[in-house]
């Protein structure tokens, strides 16, 4: 099932980027969309000990490509939607039973940001934003 999330995921956004063009070229007065491709460190902080074999748990990082589509509500004020996907791979370390391989699982994290912009004709555009997230877990492997 998360390799076909994920295939879905790199089609849409596909699809998306060349849309980007034809939507970048026309003017930002006339057009509130934008389309943005970046990429994205997903670093978790775990800290979970284990107690019955003793240890610690590590969760390695993900660096994935990430579409933004955001939505100008005026000059100043946009509303941004982050979509991204990535794998993460759990393991036990330090325990009187060595290192102990917990599984894997994908995460999507959408995340909804009210932009604010200080300087929306400068050619350089400083904003500010806050948000909401809501990751969804999905394609948990167990060893």
């Amino acid at each position: 099932m998360g390799s076909s999330i994920a295939r879905y995921t790199v089609v849409l956004g596909a699809l998306l980027l060349a849309a980007a063009g034809p939507l970048a070229a026309q003017d930002s007065e006339t057009n509130p969309w934008q389309l943005r491709l970046r990429g994205l460190a997903a670093v978790p902080d775990e800290e979970a000990t284990i107690s019955v074999i003793g240890g610690d748990v590590e969760v390695d990082d993900a660096y994935v490509p990430e579409l933004d589509i955001s939505y100008f509500l005026s000059d100043q004020v946009a509303l941004e939607l982050v979509l991204a996907t990535a794998e993460h791979n759990a393991v036990a370390v330090q325990t009187s039973l060595g290192a102990v391989d917990l599984g894997s699982v994908w995460l999507l994290p959408p995340t909804l940001v009210l932009q604010y912009h200080f300087l929306p004709a400068g050619a350089f555009q400083p904003y500010l934003g806050a948000g909401i997230n809501y990751t969804i877990f999905y394609n948990t492997e167990l060893p």
